[in-house]
């Protein structure tokens, strides 16, 4: 560990345990409590280690099972997604090494987290859905399964994205949908600053759609000015002015 954390305190990662240290300090140190697609994000490093004799595949196993430990460790109840498979993946051919040697792991750790999740759809490896069938059927908590097929137009739909965009859509906590790198954080209770500032800085229209938001209307005039003052009022000086 000592020379991996030397390697990767002043160079990229060239190897698995590299890639897989790195992801886990980046991933404390930036508070992330949903992990993301780690197939495609690690399955390039683990195929090299792999291909070129570093690592056998019983070692990668020992290594993705520390991963789901330190998640289990590092517990929040209903989040520690870790998401396998689907559409609009880099490095399928990779990401689904990775996807077989996790689901070995999931089917031997009977831990709360990680969430692991499995998105599929018809062009899915078909031993990698009879491994998640195997796994379900010994009393494995996970993987939860999610149908591209179905999923991808809707998220298409439901958040006014191009499919390729849509792709990205990860299960969020509970499974509240949300797009990898785009979304702002969890719809549950989210106020959405940078779309109400967006709004304001339009005179209350939404550049998006080009619609008329009702509330903002009632609190401008013609000019853009505030017609009232008010907290709500103060709250948006103190934005507009950062």
């Amino acid at each position: 560990m000592a020379e991996v954390l030397e390697t990767i305190s002043h160079d990229k990662p060239s190897t698995f345990p590299e890639a897989l240290q790195l992801f886990w300090l980046y991933a404390l140190m930036a508070g992330c409590i949903n992990y993301g697609r780690l197939d495609d994000f690690l399955g390039p490093y683990l195929t090299c280690d792999l291909d070129e004799g570093r690592m056998s595949e019983e070692e990668a196993v020992v290594w993705i099972r520390s991963l789901w430990t330190m998640i289990e460790n590092r517990r929040t109840t209903v989040n520690g997604r870790v998401i396998v498979g689907g559409q609009g993946r880099k490095h399928p051919k990779e990401a689904d090494r990775f996807a077989h040697l996790a689901m070995k792991v999931c089917q031997s750790c009977r831990y709360v987290e990680p969430q692991f999740t499995l998105r599929v759809d018809e062009t899915t490896d078909e031993s990698l859905w009879k491994e998640a069938m195997d796994c379900l059927a010994q009393g494995a908590t996970y993987p939860t399964i999610y149908n591209d097929s179905v999923n991808v137009p809707a998220v298409s739909y439901g958040m006014r994205v191009d499919e390729e965009t849509a792709k990205r859509y990860v299960p969020f906590g509970c499974t509240e949908f949300v797009l990898w790198g785009q979304s702002t954080g969890t719809p549950n209770t989210l106020i959405n600053l940078l779309k109400i500032l967006t709004i304001y800085m339009n005179e209350g229209i939404d550049p998006m759609d080009g619609g008329h938001t009702g509330w903002m209307k009632k609190w401008l005039n013609g000019s853009g000015r505030w017609k009232r003052s008010g907290p709500l009022k103060n709250s948006f000086k103190a934005i507009v002015t950062c």
